[in-house]
């Protein structure tokens, strides 16, 4: 029985190697498709997957505002990685933040390890070193001023 698993297993990543290989021309020409056809398809395909994976409307509704939320923070130049990142991760790292406190009695004990002091450390170095870089930075471009002008 596993055997056969393996084969067929074997059999479908072959047959859908030998498909995507024979159609690498056929979706490279996806590229040349005017964004007036091709977003309303893609659109479509979205919000179809959407419905059909729990069946409510405030899902698509969601994703659309979310939609817009993105095309804003992509005009008002912000980085999308660490936004997608905190967006997929952060419910995990919640739920895991909320087992350990559960497992040490409560979160005053987490002040008691040694790595978890150096990991709140560097978690809020990491958020201040942005606007500490920006200040330094600053008082040089000031100090440059300053030399010039003398």
């Amino acid at each position: 029985e596993i055997a056969s698993c393996l084969v067929g297993s074997e059999m479908c990543i072959r047959d859908r190697g030998i498909c995507g290989f024979s159609m690498i021309r056929v979706f490279g020409k996806v590229i040349d498709v005017p964004n007036k056809y091709l977003v309303p398809v893609i659109m479509t395909f979205c919000i179809t997957g959407t419905f059909a994976l729990n069946h409510y409307l405030e899902e698509v509704f969601l994703m659309l505002i979310m939609g817009v939320i993105g095309f804003v923070l992509i005009k008002l130049d912000f980085a999308m990685p660490p936004i997608i990142l905190g967006l997929v991760l952060g419910s995990l790292a919640e739920k895991n933040a909320r087992r350990s406190i559960d497992l040490l009695g409560s979160s005053e004990t987490i002040w008691q390890h040694p790595i978890a002091i150096i990991f709140i450390v560097l978690a809020i170095a990491s958020l201040v070193s942005p606007a500490i870089s920006a200040a330094i930075k600053k008082r040089k471009a000031a100090k440059a001023a300053a030399a010039e002008e003398n």
